[in-house]
């Protein structure tokens, strides 16, 4: 402090002794703002704990983060006198723990009496409510303070007579009544209350219901007073028993009573009702209408209750404070002005609590209910005299111990369902992206949960970090926050919220609340302070800063719940949906992004492993904070170097060695660069045995989990002596307690050169492309499938599918779980078999040469579900084991086979009998190709779904007119660039377009002018202009000059087709020709039509004269288009 600064005091208070500390001068981390520390009070007043102004308990500074200043401090309060707060023997530094808390409440309330049946009212309606939604209810709560209030004023009016005389009265206006009362608990504080009290309690209940019962009486006595005829009596028929069981249990009397059970929702007493001995049965009808109307307006309202949100206890409203404290001063029951000021205090401090449980802040709740405790202990001497002063406040207790056990426990379930999110763990191959997401609104003015659709959402992912990420030299924050991205759009907001609507509510619960399980921590949210907005914050990525967003997406998410919008019978239940997604559902959660781009990842969020091999997304500074940014540069600049690539985000690395050198400086950079968990790299040379050591002893030293190697083997004589054993390293590789994925291509040997025992290993994915040896491998392979406990993706190479499908089958059902199998003998035969976890063969993807190789696979497995015949010479003349294979694979649902252009319309036809005729036949997409020439439909069943590609026009004029005929109509795309078109398919497609009742389908035609029949523009001009084409490509590959009458044919149907044209490309000697020919006609050329690059001869005139009519033509297009 400067000398010239002038020093600042602040006066503290404590009963009635004042002092003046001094105030410390302000900081960078208080923001310039004096303060006061707690400590300076303390050594004036030991036992103080806070300070308060006024009503208000005043809050300590915190940083940016929301995190206490150390020591503790409160802000400098120019001229106003502080009181101060002295710590109770109860309280606790800290927030209490949910299961001791929860315990102390458990056993206070089995030690608690019987409760009267006044008392059983207030608890009753205290247990029916059990949430916090004080915006939309304090109209209700108003209304059910003011009952209450009313039941005090009776109770005070009852009071007033001495007992024997009540009592008196009791017995003369009504009979013994039969009751049924359950004993409720109620706080140990009211067995303080004197005998006397009690009694005086039970004399105004009787009372109470001596008054419920006059009223019946009056109402009945004025239906029987009407002047109509009396007919014998008959007993009105009882609201909860049956007439004849009724009658049976009552007999007649002379003097007969209806008993009239009225129960109401405070209590189940019975009340027998006298009425008139006889009534006509005019009365009796409208007293039983009168009564099923009030027993219809009472389950109505019953009905309500549940249905409603449920309330809070009725707390005493500010507004009726003053009206109690009127009554107690008219009374003279408060002696002192000094205990209506505590009193005051006490329920001030009472609304406050139950404001902080609104909002979820257990922290400040704990800190003002203890406050309220002193002021308890303060008002003893006052409600020793005053009974009903003892009742308020031992109201408020309770309501404020209920309050806290349904919060604690509220919280105890939000951490419970996060703890089943945070703790599942993820490997590297089965988590593509971030896991932790929610949503918030951009515009919460606007929100509406009776019309999802209408609503718009971005979604927010979060980054993971936590114990994994921090150092011992940390200075950030390590709790799961927002991630520092705008967010992504949604896309089809009604179907995200059904799918993913309660695992997003229990996030954003846990962020608000804050919970702290395994590893992760998350600090409860503070409310911003009246008058701050987002945009006023340091960090609008901050958790603190989305609070009111936060809270009313949670809201909104609820309102949705309660209308059964989240979730649906084709979704998995709301006790799934609160656990970790997996990762199928991870993948499909992109779907719903707008603006997704797969080049670029999400969220702006990097992923690493940790320790234990688990893969968490973090923020771009948790990311610096774990990794060695001079080590990430060196990486970069082997990268560039060397021409590979680095996805940072990923930690996934792309390289091509050219020799053991440049490995070797790859290697040293990469066991520095702990950041990298995939590695791809590809060794150009044949590599050795020490090639293969040094490449393992740098895996061993880094932190990839996942490897694809391709790599060869070399046999030169030098390697004689390690021949047997150069394939070891690689398995000792493949034995790393860090690998999850492996993958090794072109390398042989890997069964047969190792002598090493396979060990047991962390794989979960193995792909090894070496074919392999069934008689010579067998023994290797079950040993390292025997070592694999994990393995659920198996890839491997073989000569003949069908024997190692029936080998690996018998195999690998004991001894790993594997959900993949794959099995490659050459890219026309692949076999993919997909597994449940018990092994059950689930679905069978195959690409077969032909079927007759494989007869005995394809009867012994009925569970096909796709199928690929990728034959190219054996013919479908006979469809009978096609049709037989479809019969038999009911679960059947993709078919693709390789067939002559001929044979396209009968295995068509052929195939779609089957299926209409086989009713559970789930056959839909079948594709027939040749080619680029195919013919296909998403579902087989619907005619008009099908659609023909002719992409290549080798093919006699028979067939090829054939399928025109068939399916004219349905042509797609179209490539005419050799004679095989004549004009006669031409006139065959305009015919079977002109016939067809949706008209041509043709989007996409390619045509070229050198070996094309002028005379089939004709017919064809008529197709283009039938068709909506998306794109028409012209290629004038030949000379104007070569025949100018057959390019002037082409000019004019250029100029004829030029609104549906998009590409002109002039790729023939002297285009300047073609240029100036279709300048002259007027070319009506589109924006998008390009003039591609011309193929041009030595002896073409200079640039300059062609690009002068180039200019001159596209300027002749742009003027015609503006």
């Amino acid at each position: 402090m400067s000398t010239n600064a002038v020093a600042l005091w602040q006066t503290v208070k404590l009963a009635d002794e004042a002092v003046e500390v001094q105030a410390r001068p302000g900081t960078a981390q208080t923001q310039n703002q004096p303060f006061i520390l707690l400590q300076d009070v303390q050594d004036i007043f030991p036992s103080a704990s806070r300070l308060q102004c006024g009503n208000r308990a005043l809050g300590f500074m915190v940083d940016s983060d929301g995190n206490r200043l150390h020591p503790i401090r409160v802000p400098y309060m120019e001229g106003v006198i502080l009181d101060v707060i002295i710590s109770h023997s109860l309280r606790s530094s800290s927030a209490p723990d949910i299961n001791s808390t929860i315990n102390a409440i458990t056993k206070e309330r089995s030690a608690r009496p019987a409760r009267s049946s006044h008392q059983r009212t207030r608890q009753r309606q205290q247990q029916q409510l059990e949430q916090l939604l004080p915006k939309e209810l304090i109209e209700q709560e108003r209304l059910l303070q003011q009952e209450l209030l009313n039941q005090e004023e009776m109770l005070q009016r009852a009071d007033t007579k001495p007992q024997p005389e009540r009592q008196q009265e009791q017995q003369q206006q009504q009979p013994p009544l039969p009751t049924t009362e359950k004993a409720t608990a109620v706080p140990p504080l009211r067995q303080r209350r004197p005998a006397r009290r009690q009694q005086q309690q039970t004399a105004i209940e009787q009372k109470r219901d001596g008054e419920l019962l006059q009223k019946e009486l009056h109402l009945k006595e004025d239906l029987s007073q009407q002047e109509l005829p009396q007919p014998a009596a008959q007993p009105l028929r009882q609201r909860r028993q049956p007439a004849k069981r009724q009658q049976e249990q009552q007999p007649q009397q002379p003097q007969q009573q209806i008993l009239d059970e009225t129960q109401t929702a405070d209590d189940d007493v019975k009340v027998p009702v006298p009425v008139p001995t006889t009534v006509t049965p005019a009365q009796q009808r409208r007293l039983v209408k009168r009564q099923q109307e009030k027993e219809r307006q009472q389950q109505q309202e019953r009905q309500n209750q549940l249905t409603a949100p449920p309330l809070l206890p009725p707390p005493v409203p500010p507004s009726d404070t003053d009206s109690f404290l009127l009554q107690y001063q008219q009374g003279s029951r408060l002696s002192t002005d000094a205990a209506k000021t505590k009193y005051r205090k006490s329920v001030m401090l009472y609304q406050t609590f139950l404001q902080h449980i609104r909002a979820g802040q257990t922290e400040q709740a704990n800190v003002v209910k203890e406050d309220f405790r002193q002021h308890f202990n303060n008002l003893e001497a006052e409600m020793a005299k005053n009974q009903d002063l003892q009742e308020r406040m031992i109201d408020m207790q309770h309501t404020m111990l209920e309050m806290q056990q349904r919060s604690l426990d509220r919280l105890a379930i939000i951490q419970n369902r996060v703890q089943a999110i945070l703790i599942h763990r993820y490997e590297l191959h089965e988590y593509p992206i971030p896991r932790l997401f929610i949503i918030l609104p951009r515009d919460a003015s606007q929100l509406y949960p009776d019309n999802i659709s209408r609503n718009k959402f971005r979604l927010h992912f979060l980054c993971e970090c936590g114990e994994h990420t921090k150092s011992t030299q940390s200075k950030i924050q390590h709790h799961i926050h927002l991630a520092k991205h705008e967010g992504y759009d949604l896309e089809r907001p009604a179907e995200f919220f059904r799918r993913y609507g309660h695992y997003v509510l229990k996030l954003l619960q846990m962020l608000k609340y804050g919970v702290a399980v395994a590893g992760f921590a998350v600090p409860a949210m503070v409310p911003l302070r009246p008058g701050e907005s987002i945009r006023a914050t340091k960090n609008p990525f901050d958790n603190h800063s989305i609070e009111p967003a936060v809270s009313q997406t949670i809201d909104f998410l609820q309102a949705i719940a309660d209308m059964n919008q989240l979730g649906t019978p084709g979704v998995r239940h709301e006790e799934d949906m609160v656990e970790a997604l997996e990762g199928a559902d991870l993948k499909r959660l992109t779907a719903f992004l707008k603006g997704y781009d797969e080049d670029r990842e999400l969220g702006n969020l990097y992923r690493v492993v940790t320790s234990e091999g688990h893969v968490k997304w973090v923020c771009l500074d948790h990311y610096r904070e774990t990794y060695n940014t001079l080590a990430m540069r060196e990486l970069e600049d082997m990268m560039m170097v060397n021409g590979g690539a680095f996805d940072e985000h990923h930690g996934r690395v792309e390289i091509s060695l050219s020799s053991p050198i440049v490995a070797t400086q790859f290697y040293r950079a990469l066991e520095r660069a702990k950041f990298v968990q995939e590695l791809k790299v590809k060794l150009q040379w044949e590599i050795t045995y020490n090639d293969a050591k040094a490449l393992r002893d740098a895996i061993h030293r880094s932190n990839v989990s996942s490897l694809e190697l391709s790599c060869t083997a070399s046999n030169s004589a030098a390697e004689l002596l390690n021949r047997n054993k150069r394939a070891e390293p690689l398995w000792q590789i493949l034995n790393n307690s860090k690998i999850r994925s492996f993958t090794l291509s072109g390398y042989s040997g890997f069964w047969r050169r190792s002598a090493l025992e396979a060990h047991s290993n962390e794989l979960r994915v193995l792909k090894i492309t070496d074919e392999i040896d069934w008689k010579k491998d067998y023994a290797k392979v079950v040993e390292l499938l025997q070592m694999s406990p994990h393995l659920t993706d198996l890839t491997l190479g073989c000569l003949k599918i069908n024997e190692a499908y029936k080998a690996l089958r018998q195999v690998a059902s004991d001894r790993c779980p594997l959900s993949k199998l794959t099995l490659e003998a050459s890219k026309d035969e692949v076999l993919i078999a997909q597994f449940e976890q018990d092994q059950a063969l689930v679905s069978m993807d195959l690409v077969l040469p032909s079927l007759a190789a494989y007869t005995h696979l394809l009867k012994s497995t009925d569970c096909i579900s796709s199928l690929h015949i990728s034959s190219r010479t054996n013919g479908y003349s006979d469809c009978a084991p096609l049709i037989d294979l479809i019969s038999r694979n009911r679960n059947l649902t993709e078919l693709k086979v390789s067939c002559y252009l001929s044979e396209f319309q009968p295995v068509y036809e052929a195939i779609r009998s089957s299926v209409t005729s086989n009713r559970s036949s789930r056959l839909k997409k079948v594709c027939l190709y040749r080619g680029e020439n195919q013919l296909y439909t998403t579902d087989i069943r619907t005619p008009h779904l099908v659609s023909l590609e002719l992409m290549q026009l080798k093919v006699n004029d028979g067939v090829l007119s054939q399928l025109l005929v068939a399916f004219g109509s349905k042509l797609t795309k179209l490539r005419i660039d050799s004679p095989k078109w004549q004009p006669v398919h031409s006139e065959i497609l305009f015919d079977a377009i002109h016939a067809a009742p949706g008209g041509s389908r043709l989007t996409h035609l390619y045509q070229t002018c050198a070996e094309v029949d002028e005379g089939v523009l004709r017919e064809l001009s008529g197709v283009i202009n039938r068709s909506n084409l998306i794109e028409h490509e012209i290629i004038v590959d030949q000379s104007f000059k070569l025949d100018p009458q057959r390019a002037m044919y082409w000019v004019d149907f250029i100029t004829w087709v030029g609104g549906k044209l998009t590409s002109l490309i002039l790729s023939c000697p002297e285009p300047n020709e073609w240029i100036e020919a279709l300048s002259n006609a007027n070319f009506p050329a589109m924006e998008r039509v390009s003039f591609g690059q011309v193929q041009k001869r030595a002896s073409q005139p200079e640039q300059g004269i062609y690009h002068e009519m180039t200019q001159k033509l596209l300027s002749t297009v742009v003027v015609q288009k503006s």
